[in-house]
């Protein structure tokens, strides 16, 4: 690094602080897209804060063992393989804090040039096949898409899609409402995917944020 790595507590607890050279400067292909650092996060979380002085197309992997995020949150319900051979991610950045309304969704290692959107929820489920798609679909309860206007995304070429989503309107039911503090959401992404059944869809795997 050339420079003191700026870890949270040296010789004890060697994950990344925010002004850290090491944030969003290491080798993408030195990681696997599906690995999760020593902190038990996902890895590739884009530090808006921090140029990406690493190596590889953004999001660039931190240095070390850790990656740094300001957001805790919480994976699970592992994806159904879809045409690229990989299951597909779901990454959350921003913040916890709802008064900052800074939650950003990234849904990864798509199949290119196709659309997607993110799907919200209060509750965890499981729906095997779910739609014909050939997935599974881990939320339960009241679902809502985010598929209004501005929120459908796009693979493109780099086989990923990001979104804003804004706490103040999350689609459920007839209307949307607000997340408010203390209460957890659970995320996931749709997208469409040749190999994946007669629907021709699937879904990333699943993400818990407990809000602040």
């Amino acid at each position: 690094l050339g420079s003191a790595p700026h870890f949270v507590d040296p010789g004890f607890d060697l994950a990344l602080t925010a002004n850290s050279p090491g944030v969003d400067a290491g080798d993408n292909l030195a990681v696997d897209a599906a690995a999760y650092s020593f902190g038990g996060g996902r890895r590739f979380i884009d530090s808006v804060n921090a140029a990406d002085t690493g190596v590889g197309t953004g999001p660039i992997v931190d240095m070390g063992a850790y990656e740094y995020s300001s957001l805790e949150a919480r994976y699970g319900c592992t994806a159904v393989g879809n045409s690229t051979g990989q299951s597909a991610l779901i990454r959350a950045s921003g913040s916890n804090e709802v008064s900052l309304n800074l939650l950003r969704l990234s849904a990864d290692s798509l199949p290119l040039n196709q659309f997607g959107y993110f799907l919200a929820s209060r509750n965890t489920g499981l729906v095997t096949l779910a739609g014909n798609s050939g997935a599974h679909l881990c939320l339960g309860g009241s679902i809502g898409r985010l598929n209004r206007f501005g929120e459908v995304g796009n693979s493109s070429s780099t086989g990923s899609f990001t979104e804003g989503i804004d706490l103040g309107s999350i689609p459920q039911g007839l209307g949307s409402t607000a997340v408010v503090p203390g209460e957890t959401w659970y995320f996931q992404a749709w997208f469409r995917d040749s190999d994946a059944g007669a629907g021709r869809s699937n879904f990333t795997d699943r993400v818990a944020i407990d809000f602040d």
